[in-house]
């Protein structure tokens, strides 16, 4: 009778290994599917972010103040200035997170491509960079800033709306 025993105990311990081994693949699979919802739910909150930003730049004195201050004019009030701060902490907000979660793998290496051109972009006057430079080192992440300061380095500030020049037409 013991050797019927051992063998039903063998059989119930392989069933029982290959359980665990079904359970394990079971587990990875869901994982995996974690990790993609998560992704693409980090794309969707930041393009909504950013929909939310460009919304709030299209009423029309928005676009002016941030016109005159992609133009570099220096003739700015106080209001103006705030519109335009709140720009640039919006956008360089929206690129942190987009940093942060790029760096922790939930964001694809070409979206941060794509988010450096942006980068680039916003920080493309005089006046961008004075607010980042103004707010920069205050609730940054250092590797977002080092980051963003490289791009900076290898960027010459411009008047950006100059290439929608029509004139010349």
């Amino acid at each position: 009778m013991g050797t019927s025993m051992e063998r039903v105990g063998v059989r119930v311990n392989a069933v029982s290994g290959i359980g665990v081994i079904i359970g394990l693949a079971l587990l990875a699979i869901e994982l995996n599917q974690n990790s993609q919802v998560m992704r693409y739910q980090s794309g969707r909150d930041s393009a909504a972010t950013a929909v939310a930003i460009n919304l709030a730049a299209m009423d029309p004195a928005t676009a002016e103040v941030l016109a005159k201050g992609y133009r570099n004019e220096s003739e700015l009030t106080t209001a103006e200035l705030v519109i335009l701060d709140s720009y640039i902490v919006a956008w360089m907000g929206l690129y942190q997170q987009d940093f942060l979660e790029y760096r922790e793998g939930l964001q694809p290496e070409d979206w941060w491509s794509v988010r450096e051109r942006g980068i680039r972009l916003i920080l493309s006057s005089d006046w961008a960079r004075r607010v980042w430079n103004n707010y920069a080192n205050d609730g940054y992440d250092p590797g977002f800033h080092e980051t963003v300061e490289a791009i900076l380095d290898d960027v010459a500030t411009r008047d950006y709306y100059e290439k929608f020049d029509t004139s010349a037409r």
